[in-house]
């Protein structure tokens, strides 16, 4: 019995283990890929890549070579505690998630597919290490004040975390921020810089 997330792997089926021939498959309808509605906090109406599991739509997309998926932190540091960002009806209004600032999450999930999208189709890049690696944000991380007013690579789970703000700034999900912490992603896998000294001076940069 095999079964496999791949974005162009739409079946299960069973494997001779012998032979390795495929004796038989059939479709899979455990997860869809659909488009979303997504009213952001800072990039207006936008469409975004979602998929319907649980019986609920989430901010997850496994249409692309590398899964994408972005979650409620639930200001906490410890990324276990996360949770899926759900809605009912695949349209992502900001009457719904802005008072509780996830539509911070809408921001983050839409910029990471096109980010995505623009390294693969415009330069044949598959992801941060150009392999395929899969795409993790968590936002409203942490519950200390400076972190909130942050965002990070975070360089021993290879994540993305995003603070929601509380003194300094607004929820950090703007295009330049998550680019940049995108940008921290490639230069870990890709080039091995350090984050002291003169490489976390050209990191920043």
């Amino acid at each position: 019995w095999f079964r496999s997330y791949h974005k162009n792997n739409n079946e299960i089926g069973y494997i001779d283990a012998k032979s390795g021939n495929v004796i038989l498959t059939e479709s899979r309808f455990d997860n869809s890929s659909y488009t979303g509605i997504f009213e952001t906090r800072y990039s207006g109406t936008q469409q975004g890549t979602t998929e319907f599991y649980n019986n609920t739509y989430n901010l997850a997309d496994y249409s692309r070579s590398a899964i994408i998926r972005t979650r409620n932190n639930r200001n906490n540091s410890n990324i276990n505690n996360a949770i899926e960002i759900t809605d009912a009806n695949n349209y992502w209004s900001s009457a719904e998630y802005s008072s509780s600032n996830l539509d911070m999450g809408l921001d983050i999930h839409w910029t990471l597919q096109k980010i995505y999208d623009h390294l693969n189709l415009s330069y044949n890049k598959n992801s941060f290490d150009n392999a395929g690696f899969h795409i993790n944000a968590y936002v409203k991380y942490a519950d200390g004040n400076d972190d909130r007013d942050n965002a990070y690579w975070d360089r021993v789970d290879s994540v993305l975390l995003f603070g929601e703000g509380y003194s300094i700034v607004k929820p950090m999900a703007s295009i330049d921020i998550v680019g940049h912490e995108f940008g921290h992603g490639i230069t870990f896998f890709q080039i091995g810089w350090s984050n002291i000294g003169d490489q976390k001076a050209l990191n920043e940069g």
